[in-house]
């Protein structure tokens, strides 16, 4: 199947509402640190620990339509990650914090947490979709967010690689059609610059 041959008339509009009430709550999530009087960027907001609870509820009734939210809020706990990735600095305020002990990790340590976090947020996301269909609405609806929060976030280009990044080579692993697809772009542009060489 052609990655770019796709009909989004396979995409369940209810479970298109899930995914994107799902996503709203989840984007907010790793900030309710405050809320919940926790340290900022305390590592039971700022993880995927959550996403576990709900991959647990999901594996109890799996004929549900919840993947849909664990996609959404995955995705969106994904994407405040990478923001939260690529701070101003790496003073207090960027680390990772344990609660109740208040432990501070150091800025390596923190920013290796990150990624694995990432790469599991944005891997349950990715493995809760079910079609190629599913798994492009996914990253077009993560591209266009950090597109649109590029002002408020004050950063774009670093935040997009990443997620471009992980999210082909999560997809690749997933679906026959990116990792191909990915193999041809790769053969195509290492031709094309043996050739201008």
């Amino acid at each position: 199947m052609d990655i770019l041959a796709f009909d989004y008339t396979n995409l369940s509009f209810t479970g298109m509402v899930i995914f994107f009430t799902a996503f709203l709550i989840g984007i907010k999530f790793p900030d309710w640190d405050f809320k919940l009087k926790l340290r900022h960027r305390n590592i039971l907001t700022h993880s995927p620990l959550i996403l576990f609870f709900f991959t647990w509820l999901y594996t109890r009734n799996p004929g549900t339509e919840f993947r849909y939210f664990i996609m959404g809020f995955s995705l969106a706990i994904g994407i405040h990650l990478i923001f939260d990735i690529f701070p101003k600095g790496w003073g207090g305020g960027a680390l990772l914090q344990m609660p109740f002990i208040r432990y501070r990790f150091r800025k390596g340590w923190s920013i290796l947490l990150f990624l694995a976090f990432i790469l599991i947020s944005l891997g349950m996301s990715i493995r809760s979709t079910q079609t190629i269909e599913e798994l492009i609405f996914v990253s077009l609806y993560g591209i266009v967010i950090i597109a649109i929060n590029r002002m408020k976030e004050e950063k774009v280009m670093r935040p997009m690689c990443a997620f471009l990044l992980v999210m082909l080579l999560i997809s690749s692993i997933k679906y026959n059609e990116v990792a191909e697809t990915v193999s041809l772009v790769y053969t195509n542009v290492q031709k094309t610059l043996i050739n201008l060489l």
